[in-house]
């Protein structure tokens, strides 16, 4: 089993290993930091490259995690998406499994769950990603059943709830200007997914919008909804643009084609540490700022929903964030009752 080790005053992973063909132990630079989370998780797919190697001239060593699972994902998860976020848990998962020596699935435990779980949020996440990661975990122990590596899963009779999701926030006039500030010193992309996001009110992945998707002359724009099957006849849907802000996207240089690079779940990571730095919340709450903005100019529901291609009235109701005060103006315009005549 291939491991990967820090070394004293050196800024880079090694990683250690078996060779193939003779056996010896033999610890290599990957030239990948420590420091850095796409590097870090680079080094675990080079250390899992070479447990599998190892494993194939091991088959004692098979069954172990890191020996089948790398594998497993690639073929068992068709969708480009999911294979991509079960392929981050797996990264989470594997550090832990290092982290405790377990290599196995016969070596989980019930009180593991509990363990994951601490251990996961203590390093940053939240309460539902961890409990989502574990959940992997276990269905992957789940696997090594069927595979006759194990007859039972322990995790399974873990019971854990969520935490509840959190409400995203609506953006002040003064957070835009904050998080504006904060992206002039970040890659160009960052500032200008934060534009479109305001503008259109749209998810961060679909902020990444093909040039020949704008239409300059009708002022029109079509953006993938990246919460649709690809087969759905809604998957695209096309929406006005201001002036303003047509005149803003000619100004960009649509490197490939595009508004922004193809966006990941690592990008989306980086944008949401300086959207928290600046105004304490994420990418989301640029939505929650648009469509509150769409019902404070007085659009009926059916227009705000479909400027952001919301399909039902009970999903579109939890980003609408109107106060008391915004609803001053619209009690005006509502009929009172007949003055009273006589003392009670």
């Amino acid at each position: 089993m291939a491991y990967l080790v820090k070394v004293k005053r050196s800024p880079y992973w090694y990683v250690r290993y078996r060779d193939i063909h003779t056996g010896k132990p033999i610890q290599k630079n990957t030239k990948l930091r420590t420091a850095d989370r796409t590097d870090t998780k680079a080094a675990m797919r080079i250390r899992d490259k070479h447990s599998a190697d190892e494993a194939k001239v091991a088959p004692s060593r098979g069954e172990e995690f890191l020996a089948w699972v790398p594998e497993f994902l690639k073929k068992h998860y068709k969708n480009e998406n999911s294979k991509k976020r079960y392929q981050y848990a797996w990264d989470s998962v594997a550090q832990w499994l290092a982290e405790k020596n377990i290599r196995h699935p016969a070596e989980i435990k019930y009180a593991h769950a509990e363990d994951y779980i601490d251990w996961r949020t203590e390093q940053g996440a939240s309460h539902n990603t961890a409990r989502l990661e574990m959940k992997f975990l276990s269905s992957l122990v789940t696997t090594a059943i069927r595979r006759e590596i194990v007859t039972a899963n322990p995790m399974a009779a873990y019971k854990v709830g969520t935490s509840g999701t959190k409400e995203k926030p609506d953006l002040t006039d003064d957070d835009i200007k904050a998080a504006r500030l904060a992206f002039k010193k970040k890659p160009v992309w960052m500032s200008i997914v934060l534009e479109i996001c305001l503008n259109l009110g749209c998810r961060f992945n679909e902020s990444s919008i093909p040039k020949s998707h704008i239409n300059f002359q009708t002022m029109k724009i079509t953006i993938c909804d990246s919460k649709r099957k690809p087969g759905d006849k809604r998957k695209f849907f096309t929406v006005p643009i201001t002036k303003t802000f047509s005149e803003y996207l000619k100004k960009l240089p649509f490197e490939n084609g595009l508004t922004v690079p193809a966006l990941d779940g690592v990008m989306n990571q980086r944008f949401n540490e300086t959207m928290r730095a600046a105004c304490g919340t994420t990418s989301h709450s640029c939505r929650v700022a648009f469509i509150s903005r769409c019902h404070r100019a007085g659009l009926s529901e059916m227009e705000a929903m479909r400027l952001v291609n919301h399909s039902r009235s009970l999903v579109h109701h939890i980003y609408s964030r109107l106060s008391s005060e915004d609803l001053r103006p619209a009690l005006t315009k509502v009929k009172p009752p007949p003055p009273v005549t006589e003392d009670p």
